[in-house]
């Protein structure tokens, strides 16, 4: 079963001679497990490229080391096992029905996003949905204008099937009328929770539509259930939010477009908590890439999808939006997101600030230290307007001429604004070198 899981997931290793406990115990007969290992293969198994085994001498002790790779006719069945095998972290399983299909696509060099909707028809797509697209479309070329299957054809979303055009599971996800009628795991679950557990839920929803219907409304969920507030940067009042909107944006996005779109039970699932945000997608990382990589290699699962969204600027150059995650949170002075493969999925995990939140919202800046309302209000006006006179003081604030000219006096004090000019062309200007 070892040898086939690792054939059908990503290949691996295997060591005879140590035990699970991870204890060096070596092998007495190293070429007669060699000869076993070579027998089961041959007998249970048919792989059109043999493992490589070594034997190797470790402190006394001989061992024997399989090493398998990733098959490239998946998927390889034991023989009167009804099932294939796949192997996830360290515990080896039978194989889904999803997962076994996508096998079948993957190494026949198909894609599930390009393949015809079954019982689907070109009346199926919604025209106000392309209408939509082309007017927000401001990449990938002309746009064909002569007919709808000519332009649904130009953009990868229609199929033949016998003599008759349909749309694919592509087209039913960007242009559909009802995607989720085809394709009910296209609906994305989101839910903010209190506290940091999954316990008592504060408010969730089923969002439903086309593909960049999901990601807004999910933006728009998100961005009601986190804080917000003012913070004054300066002299400037300015909103402030807990978490960077278009870093969680980026990973809701990348999650439907690059998501695998042939495990059918499998949802995208987005979950706010109090300290954290956890954005949480079907399907493990496309071949090729891995945690360590994930920003250099570039490998797509969903070409046509991720051409679509690109092209109306829902996701920029294939590949940035890690890197651009990354730069969103250390500009928010948080922790960078965490990325994940737990099982069969790819997941994102957003830390927030917590209780400092809360504390740079309340804290004062040093220049507003000893100043009443009225003088900070004077002071983000001068940065707006840049100068006021006494006269336009008194009557902001209905106080006496004494009143403002002590107070305007004690701003001057603290060289935050100037004196220009002379008796009633006296004014008091904002002063720069202060900003």
């Amino acid at each position: 079963m070892l040898i086939s899981a690792f054939y059908n997931t990503r290949g691996g290793i295997f060591i005879v001679g140590v035990d699970d406990e991870h204890q060096l115990l070596g092998v007495s007969r190293p070429q007669g497990v060699e000869a076993g290992i070579i027998n089961i293969i041959r007998d249970r198994l048919s792989l059109n490229i043999p493992p490589t085994i070594e034997i190797v001498s470790h402190e006394g002790r001989m061992f024997v080391v399989v090493t398998c790779p990733k098959g490239i006719q998946r998927p390889y069945w034991v023989r009167d096992h009804a099932r294939p095998y796949v192997r996830i972290g360290s515990i080896c399983r039978e194989a889904t029905n999803d997962e076994i299909r996508n096998m079948y696509i993957e190494d026949r060099g198909l894609s599930y996003e390009s393949m015809a909707m079954p019982n689907a028809i070109l009346d199926d797509i919604n025209a106000e949905h392309i209408n939509w697209y082309i007017a927000r479309r401001v990449r990938g070329g002309p746009v064909p204008s002569s007919s709808l299957s000519e332009l649904l054809g130009k953009l990868g979303v229609l199929t033949t099937v016998g003599s008759v055009s349909v749309p694919t599971v592509a087209g039913i996800l960007f242009f559909g009328r009802d995607p989720q009628r085809f394709l009910p795991h296209a609906t994305l679950r989101i839910a903010r929770f209190l506290g940091s557990d999954m316990t008592t839920f504060l408010d969730q929803a089923d969002i439903i539509g086309t593909i960049p219907q999901i990601i807004d409304e999910a933006e728009k969920f998100v961005n009601r259930n986190i804080r917000h507030g003012i913070r004054i940067v300066g002299f400037r009042h300015v909103n402030v939010h807990e978490y960077p909107i278009e870093a969680i944006r980026e990973a809701i996005t990348n999650a439907l477009c690059h998501r695998d779109w042939g495990l059918l039970g499998s949802q995208v699932r987005v979950a706010v908590f109090d300290d954290r945000i956890f954005v949480d997608s079907p399907g493990r990382l496309p071949p090729g890439v891995t945690l360590q990589n994930i920003e250099k290699v570039r490998v797509l699962r969903n070409p046509i999808i991720a051409q679509l969204l690109y092209d109306i600027e829902y996701i920029e150059n294939w590949g940035s939006g890690v890197p651009r995650m990354r730069r969103a949170m250390r500009e928010y002075n948080l922790n960078p997101p965490i990325f994940d493969e737990p099982g069969p999925n790819f997941t994102v995990t957003f830390f927030g600030p917590g209780e400092r939140f809360m504390r740079e919202l309340e804290a004062r800046p040093k220049w507003m230290s000893g100043l009443n309302e009225r003088q900070v209000k004077i002071v983000e006006y001068l940065v707006e307007q840049g100068k006021i006179t006494n006269q336009d003081y008194r009557k902001m604030f209905a106080v006496s001429s004494k009143t403002a000219t002590n107070e305007l006096t004690a701003l001057m004090k603290k060289r935050l604004v100037k004196r220009q000019g002379a008796g009633r062309s006296t004014v008091y200007i904002f002063t720069p070198e202060i900003a």
